[in-house]
């Protein structure tokens, strides 16, 4: 995936791609091997941290965000795409809303995601309140 992202003003061009089970980055033509390892319980209430190592030391300002999230799902609920902090709340009950709007700021592993609203619709339901920690598959609202 190709993503595009701006730290302290500088635009950086990033390549990710998986290759041999690591993550293999690619910013503005530098290459960087970087291995996850994600930690598992089955019946945990959060979701662990994902550790990440690498060859190459990665400055701390250069974070690669995922693109704006659209969190689909077929009957109009709105799904978290990850575990985090609902840092904000864009959207209230009955609200009408077009197909990516941004209803949720989401906060994962210091990064700010945009959750986006997957089709034209009311919001009939909100479940999600700022401040409120979520699970990757919690239903966040619901678009009627």
């Amino acid at each position: 995936m190709k993503y595009f992202i701006t730290v302290n003003n500088k635009r950086y061009e990033v390549i990710a791609k998986e290759v041999s089970g690591k993550l293999e980055l690619t910013i503005d033509g530098k290459r960087m091997d970087v291995e996850i390892e994600e930690e598992k319980q089955e019946h945990a209430k959060t979701a662990e941290p994902i550790l990440i190592s690498s060859k190459h030391a990665i400055t701390p300002q250069i974070t690669v965000a995922p693109p704006s999230q659209t969190a689909a799902v077929s009957s109009g609920q709105i799904q978290s795409p990850m575990a985090g902090v609902v840092l904000k709340v864009k959207i209230k009950a009955n609200d009408i809303v077009k197909r990516g709007d941004v209803l949720f700021i989401l906060e994962a592993m210091k990064m700010e995601n945009e959750i986006r609203a997957n089709k034209d619709g009311r919001i009939i339901e909100l479940k999600a309140t700022e401040g409120g920690r979520v699970n990757q598959g919690d239903i966040l609202c619901a678009i009627g």
